[in-house]
């Protein structure tokens, strides 16, 4: 849709928004699954800090567990958890979510 409006139908791999259009159908597959699977819910949200550390989806289920995913387009792509994050969830990793590896979570 976004497309149709504004134009861009160019090759996915030399687009300049190409990993924001990753992060996008990533997320809206995982709440596609949970709204098909009724007994499926949990609360997204993403975390970004004033200087710009960020999470791309974290989901809080019932119960208190929470899940962060980063999405990249590129695996081979470097990724860091925040230092923020860290320190406030040590025990949570952040799962990288790929082209490659995508299946995993949207199953």
């Amino acid at each position: 849709m976004r497309n149709a409006i504004i134009g861009p139908f160019t090759d996915i791999d030399s687009r300049l928004d190409k990993g924001a259009l990753w992060e996008n159908l990533f997320i809206s597959e995982r709440k596609k699954i949970m709204i098909s699977k009724r007994d499926l819910f949990a609360k997204q949200y993403f975390m970004r800090t004033y200087d710009k550390q960020e999470v791309d989806l974290v989901e809080e289920w019932e119960g208190g567990r929470i899940e962060a995913y980063e999405m990249k387009y590129k695996e081979e792509r470097k990724h860091r958890e925040p230092a923020v994050w860290k320190k406030n969830f040590p025990d949570i990793p952040v799962q990288i979510a790929t082209r490659e590896n995508a299946k995993d979570f949207l199953m």
